[in-house]
Formats: C-alpha cells, sequence, structure tokens
C-alpha cells in the first residue's frame, strides 16, 4: 500500500511518543480496532474526511463511536482533527501497525483472492512464494475482479497470479503476433 507521506510522518511521531511513554502495547489495541473501523464502515470515513463537516463535529463523533480507548490515542485523534489531517486516519492507522509488526519482526502480507480461502492454504501460498524465516500476519482480501487464482503482497513486493493477469498477458501475446 502506498502511502501518503504525511500519514507517515504523524504515525512515525505517534509511534516513537507512544514508545517513549511505554505505552505502545495499549496503544496498538486501539489502533488496530480503528483500523477496522475505517475498513468496515464507509460512511464514516466520508463523514470525517468531508471538509465541510465542522472540526467540533468530527471529534464529538469519533468520542462516541471510540468508547474504552486510550486517552493518548484520542488526544492524538483531536490532534488530526485540528490539525485537518483526520481524512487520513486510515492510513495513519495502517502504518502504525506496520511499524509496530515491524519492530516486533513480523511482516504484513495480504492475500487478495477471488474467494474467502482458509487459514491453512493462506500460509501453504505465503510459505512457497517468500522466506520462510521471516514472521509474519496474514490478511486475506476479497476482489472478484480477479476471478481466480491470487495476489500476495509484502511491503513493495507483489506477486500476480491471478487468472485475470493471465487472461491481460495471453491477449497482449494475441495481439503482438498478429
Amino acid at each position: 500500500m502506498k502511502f501518503h507521506p504525511s500519514s507517515k510522518r504523524y504515525s512515525k511521531a505517534f509511534f516513537n511518543f507512544c514508545t517513549k511513554k511505554i505505552i505502545i502495547d495499549s496503544v496498538i489495541k486501539d489502533i488496530v480496532k480503528l483500523k477496522k473501523i475505517c475498513e468496515n464502515n464507509n460512511k464514516f470515513l466520508k463523514i470525517i474526511s468531508n471538509p465541510i463537516t465542522k472540526q467540533d463535529s468530527i471529534y464529538s463523533l469519533i468520542k462516541k463511536i471510540l468508547v474504552g480507548f486510550d486517552n493518548e490515542t484520542l488526544n492524538f485523534i483531536n490532534f488530526l482533527v485540528q490539525k485537518k489531517r483526520i481524512n487520513l486516519l486510515y492510513e495513519i492507522s495502517s502504518y502504525f501497525i506496520d511499524l509496530y509488526d515491524l519492530k516486533k519482526g513480523d511482516k504484513q502480507v495480504e492475500i487478495i483472492t477471488a474467494k474467502k480461502i482458509d487459514f491453512h492454504l493462506q500460509k501453504i501460498i505465503v510459505q512457497k512464494v517468500i522466506d520462510k524465516k521471516i514472521k509474519y500476519n496474514i490478511s486475506n482480501k476479497i476482489d472478484p475482479n480477479i476471478i481466480g487464482g491470487f495476489i500476495l503482497k509484502v511491503d513493495d513486493f507483489n506477486y500476480d497470479a491471478s487468472l485475470k493477469r493471465k487472461f491481460t498477458d495471453l491477449k497482449s501475446s494475441i495481439i503482438e503476433s498478429n
């Protein structure tokens, strides 16, 4: 995933702050929940990203949704609202999680398939493609447009073994040969 440069800066700053204050373990739980909220609720993202929505309204909505979150997480979100960077919330939380995983020595691996596959098959695919010595966390995303096969993403590395890609390559080779 490509991150906006500001997303990286805010994530790194908050990550370093949490690490120094030794609150990283409690904050990471909040950030993971926050990322899931962003992934599962497009309406929420549209409301907080709308430049017309008042900052006070955005923060009061966020406080109602994020009940039980750590005060430092809420303060950081309020800071993003004040700086008018709340539209980057999903990217910031994603990069924060990547930083946390990197600190633990884990890699984020994303497998995109046409239909949901079980965890055992996900592990087999990852072990065939990437180094077995690396610790990793797997997420499976569904994209019916790839028709079949899979796309594996690790950092900046993409391995495309989808039927859509193979059909596109076949079409290109037929066109070139004519």
